[in-house]
């Protein structure tokens, strides 16, 4: 499992969105005419990178402690928009979520996380995937920290995406991009690379 799984959430701007994209070349030209939005100082964007897809499958479990179906994109294939496979077998997964919608991301992202500090055994449960020591959730959990890329952010504890710092570190950096795209009206982009 040395694969790299990869993921990219941004702001884009609403109105640049066309109505589907029927191809993965579709998508990878919207991505390069478009690009993210910047705004200041705010998180606009963030990068994932994980070995193996740790962090996916650790996400994904974490959601199946509870009702979260407005981010269950962030783990499972089947809540994406769109899917598409490469010339080498490369998987793209794509999810846009417009303003509308953002809010109750928003929220089940906040409840996610208030129910994680309230049982972190939840996190500590996560069965063949476990790699924290007793504590690291909990001290993931009191952090606030973001990040556009927790997996080269020296700030962030662990190696290779697989640490209980950098899955709370990345999906609180996702959740500020949400916010942020909110406050902007504006939509995000969130793409899985397998």
């Amino acid at each position: 499992m040395s694969h790299s799984y990869a993921t990219k959430t941004y702001i884009v701007d609403t109105n640049s969105i066309p109505a589907s994209f029927p191809t993965l070349e579709a998508f990878e030209d919207f991505k390069s005419s478009v690009g993210a939005i910047k705004h200041g100082e705010a998180l606009c964007s963030v990068s994932g990178d994980t070995r193996g897809g740790w962090a996916i499958y650790a996400i994904k479990a974490l959601l199946e402690h509870g009702d979260f179906p407005a981010i269950a994109f962030l783990g499972d294939a089947s809540s994406c928009q769109y899917s598409f496979e490469g010339e080498y077998g490369d998987i793209t997964r794509i999810t846009i979520v417009n303003p509308t919608q953002q809010a109750q991301v928003i929220a089940d992202f906040e409840r996610l996380i208030s129910d994680l500090i309230k049982n972190p055994d939840a996190a500590y449960d996560i069965g063949d995937l476990n790699v924290y020591s007793d504590g690291d959730v909990e001290a993931a959990l009191e952090r606030d920290y973001v990040s556009s890329s927790p997996a080269f952010d020296k700030n962030v504890k662990g190696e290779d995406g697989e640490s209980a710092d950098y899955l709370f570190v990345f999906l609180r950096s996702i959740l500020e991009v949400f916010k942020n795209a909110k406050s902007l009206g504006q939509s995000v982009v969130h793409v899985l690379y397998i």
